[in-house]
């Protein structure tokens, strides 16, 4: 870029202090974890993780390559920067990947539109996950356990503080299935990262099913399983495997620092970010 004149822009922002309980708010879920999981004795495949991530159709990038010196920075975009849909994804602690569910704007799938196996599409009237559609979440994968013979089964799941969830109703209705929750602090979460913006039209709902199912399918299963053990959700209970996942990310960073990776300016932090996420998935893949 320096031969043409070109630098990485982006915009600024005040970074977030965590609060001075973040340690301790951490062990007490993880202590909470280790109760739960000695009372009941569950299962690999009982123990879930459901999150949900809101997703725009056109995301407006904060960094974009521009003439050094430009004062004014324009982002072309298709004009959907904002109508979004909500993806809602679940995993258990063996590894295990559960349909992905899209909950997209409106009442119904528009004419001619065609949603593949292997995708679950709802819609609500904001693309929202509602108190409703937890409750018809919860029954869905209820239907899942019913089909892999574990409904009689106790049951965890790990979610975030999001505050449709600590409804009383929704703790009731995993409560009816057996499901014990596990609740993470909302110091100990944080927000989703962003996706580049393709093509500039909005893509076609069946098109976007698509997408989520085949990035879904991508990620391993021995990704999803080490994530819960470096989670301390789903380690060995005598504490033999906490620090396994840390040695791992411990020794990646040695590697940098070996081939002078580390040498990189603030401009390019993120390159560096995206090559040591790069070198870390490569490590538990071949493992």
């Amino acid at each position: 870029m320096k031969r043409f004149d070109l630098s990485l822009r982006r915009k600024t922002k005040i970074s977030q202090k965590l609060p001075e309980d973040t340690d301790e708010k951490l062990e007490n879920f993880k202590r909470f974890i280790i109760q739960l999981r000695l009372q009941y004795n569950f299962d690999l495949n009982s123990i879930y993780n459901m999150n949900e991530t809101s997703i725009w159709f056109n995301i407006v990038r904060n960094m974009t390559i521009n003439n050094k010196g430009d004062k004014t920075l324009h982002i072309r975009t298709t004009g959907n920067d904002k109508n979004q849909f909500t993806v809602v994804l679940t995993c258990s602690a063996d590894g295990s990947k559960y349909p992905p569910i899209c909950i997209f704007k409106g009442k119904q799938l528009p004419h001619g539109e065609v949603i593949s196996k292997g995708v679950i599409c709802w819609f609500q009237e904001n693309g929202w996950m509602t108190s409703d559609l937890i409750k018809k979440y919860i029954e869905f994968l209820f239907r899942l356990r019913i089909a892999e013979n574990l409904s009689k089964e106790p049951a965890m799941m790990v979610y975030d503080s999001f505050q449709g969830y600590l409804e009383e109703s929704i703790k009731d209705k995993f409560k009816q299935h057996d499901f014990h929750l596990a609740i993470i602090p909302a110091e100990l979460t944080s927000g989703a990262g962003e996706t580049e913006a393709g093509n500039l039209k909005r893509a076609r709902i069946g098109d976007v099913c698509d997408w989520v199912r085949h990035l879904w399918d991508a990620i391993f299963d021995q990704i999803i399983f080490n994530s819960f053990k470096k989670c301390a959700i789903s380690n060995i209970l005598d504490r033999s495997e906490d620090d396994i996942v840390y040695e791992e990310i411990d020794k990646l960073i040695a590697e940098i620092k070996e081939e002078n990776l580390d040498e990189l300016d603030d401009s390019t932090e993120i390159v560096t970010i995206k090559i040591l996420i790069s070198l870390f998935l490569n490590k538990l893949l071949q493992s």
